[in-house]
């Protein structure tokens, strides 16, 4: 039988930003591609470039502590 194990860990807010320096954000509704996974459109909101990421972004990560 298993058991549980705790870790802690530290909370990151992660935002994915543009070579021009702008942050790549999802449009107000814009729909996921129906693709396996799941992409999202995100449009910069300095230089307006359009990329697909499987990630929605700002999202938070978490990454254990030593």
């Amino acid at each position: 039988m298993g058991k549980e194990v705790h870790k802690e860990v530290v909370t990151l807010m992660t935002r994915m930003m543009c070579d021009c320096g702008g942050e790549m954000v999802i449009p107000p509704g814009s729909p996921a591609l129906s693709t396996y996974p799941p992409q999202y459109m995100h449009v910069c909101n300095k230089c307006e470039k359009v990329e697909l990421y499987f990630k929605q972004y700002p999202c938070l990560d978490y990454i254990e502590r030593n």
